[in-house]
């Protein structure tokens, strides 16, 4: 996966690395708990519903037929849970260093591992950040696939990932769309989106209520 520089301690001191280390291997730990309780997402559940006047005939009840009595039928539904896609959108800008990067880091690979174990559930998770001159250039990096990574692969390479720069949250979130990287739910798949931040949009440019304003905007049609 393409992720922002890997090249050593990547935040100043090793501390800060280890804690990001620390709060992934926290995720995995979570991640397992929470995949065995959303085993039940692959259970259909069955119901029978007796003493009914259409349906299939109960032959326990036959025998009352010929005293009046018609609610001689049953009917059997199945249901079983839609399938579900998620993708999760990481705010890699400055202020996201320290805890709420440690934050970050703990839920995108407990959502990861979790849904390893599930079948019917996806998972994508990409990061957002500005680089260039003056911070000027609006980049998103797509860094897991739960169709080809695993959550251990996440987990191994998500600390090293350097928050920096800026929070151009509209404008990646807008090209994103247009690029066809967020799934549009489906007659039988759920699309969710699930962003990460810690603040306002904006970067060189693209600031204050014309950014707010763009975001919004780009976020409704997200949710049509």
């Amino acid at each position: 996966p393409s992720t922002i520089g890997l090249n050593g301690d990547l935040f100043g001191t090793k501390f800060r690395r280890t804690a990001y280390e620390e709060a992934c291997m926290e995720g995995l730990n979570v991640g397992a708990m929470l995949g065995r309780k959303l085993q039940l997402h692959n259970d259909s559940r069955t119901l029978k519903s007796n003493r009914l006047r259409a349906g299939k005939i109960d032959m326990k009840r036959l025998s009352h037929a010929g005293y009046g009595i018609d609610s001689i039928f049953y009917t059997i539904s199945t249901t079983s849970s839609r399938k579900a896609h998620f993708h999760i959108s990481l705010d890699a800008s400055n202020s996201m260093a320290g805890d709420r990067w440690k934050a970050a880091c703990m839920v995108s690979v407990a959502i990861a591992k979790a849904l390893e174990t599930v079948e019917g559930l996806s998972c994508e998770i990409s990061v957002r950040c500005t680089t260039g001159k003056h911070a000027a250039t609006p980049v998103a990096y797509k860094i897991f696939d739960s169709k080809v990574n695993r959550a251990h692969q996440l987990a191994g390479y998500l600390p090293s990932i350097s928050t920096y720069n800026m929070t151009p949250e509209g404008l990646c979130f807008e090209t994103m769309m247009k690029l066809g990287v967020f799934k549009a739910g489906t007659a039988d798949t759920d699309s969710y989106l699930i962003n990460l931040s810690d603040g306002a949009p904006g970067c060189h440019g693209y600031y204050k209520d014309r950014a707010v304003a763009h975001t919004s905007k780009v976020v409704a049609q997200l949710r049509e």
